[in-house]
């Protein structure tokens, strides 16, 4: 189950595993509870990612996401176990 709340810059998605062999529920069977992902827009990918890296997160993947945006996903391990995801703001 899914519920999805935006405001201007600010969105909030929260999760309900359907069940406990889906990837949520593996997830949470591992890592608990919580806030699983943050996700930052930025205006240029490539700067944030160097931004990011320059704080100590280490790359993991970078491709397009949702609607071909943008985006790179960082280590978890470097952010107390949340996934940190930047997305390209789309131009124009």
């Amino acid at each position: 189950a899914e519920a999805l709340g935006t405001t201007n810059a600010l969105g909030l998605r929260l999760l309900q595993p359907l069940s406990e062999a889906g990837e949520l529920g593996r997830r949470i069977a591992t890592a608990g509870e919580g806030v699983h992902a943050i996700v930052f827009a930025v205006d240029d990918l490539d700067r944030g990612i160097a931004t990011a890296q320059a704080a100590g997160l280490r790359l993991l993947t970078r491709g397009g996401g949702p609607g071909d945006r943008p985006e790179a996903e960082f280590d978890a391990a470097d952010s107390w176990g949340m996934t940190v995801k930047l997305t390209e703001r789309r131009r124009g």
